[in-house]
């Protein structure tokens, strides 16, 4: 390189290193364990929080849990209204990420909390921390009582799987898939009952014990409500075949049949 010619790369490599420093952030309010938490959000009892988020889940879940506390706010068709903080609201929202986590397979999560106060505004901006911790998988799953003939996937238990993350949503839809599957075999008394337990930290034992109940078929239509005049008609769109098996599917079809009279305001149908 000769003497006294500019080097064309080094303002691009000044600019680089600039912009890399520039991106640290100078001042990172530090997230303070739940008891310190509470005592500092008195310090800015009934400010408006004028920002709320959740870190340390996967987005779906942050998201899910952020909607479902209280300090996010209500969203309104123009705008959302944003709620003053109170430590008692704050306390009430902690539980609920506790709780949100320990749902997801999180049992264990710690909540921490950081405060960006706006002094000048009275707005303070809040950050909820989650260290999920220890991850609870289903190391056993075991279902009984169904008989043979039910659905396969409902009779091992689907959507819940050996290995995968335990969460109480999958524990619900198994649950109630498996007493859906019951019913549509004629079972309509059928209730199943899931049993957890942990058998360490991290590891989960599920039992879905079924109680089928007897196997039924119609045996005759009852009417209540009706008009005598309107009996004849409401029988012959409701009454499923004598000896037809029970299932929930020839209920709603009674239902959606009487109701497509339009004859009544309501119209319920039992076994």
């Amino acid at each position: 390189m000769s003497r006294g010619r500019a080097n064309p790369i080094l303002p691009a490599l000044c600019l680089i290193g600039f912009t890399a420093v520039c991106l640290v952030p100078a001042h990172s309010p530090a997230a303070l364990p739940v008891d310190e938490a509470l005592a500092e959000a008195t310090r800015y009892r009934g400010w408006e929080v004028a920002s709320f988020e959740v870190t340390g889940l996967d987005r779906h879940l942050a998201d899910d849990l952020r909607d479902g506390l209280a300090l996010n706010g209500k969203r309104g068709l123009l705008r959302t209204r944003r709620p003053p903080l109170f430590p008692g609201t704050l306390a009430d929202d902690v539980k609920r990420a506790r709780a949100f986590a320990a749902q997801n397979g999180f049992p264990w999560a710690e909540v921490r909390i950081a405060f960006r106060p706006d002094h000048k505004a009275r707005k303070v901006g809040v950050t909820f921390e989650l260290a999920p911790g220890p991850t609870v998988v289903i190391d056993s799953l075991s279902v009984s009582g169904v008989p043979d003939y039910v659905d396969a996937a409902a009779a091992r238990g689907a959507p819940l799987s050996r290995g995968a993350r335990f969460t109480e949503s999958d524990l619900t839809r198994a649950t109630f898939t498996l007493n859906e599957a019951l019913a549509m075999e004629g079972h309509p008394r059928a209730t199943v009952t899931p049993r957890v337990s942990l058998r360490d930290s991290t590891r989960a034992e599920i039992v879905l014990a079924a109680k089928p109940g007897p196997r039924c078929v119609f045996a005759g239509t009852r009417i209540a409500g009706a008009p005598d005049d309107l009996r004849g008609l409401v029988l012959r769109n409701a009454q499923p075949s004598d000896g037809e098996q029970y299932t929930p599917t020839a209920l709603r079809r009674a239902r959606r049949n009487v109701r497509e009279l339009d004859l009544f305001r309501r119209v319920d149908v039992t076994v």
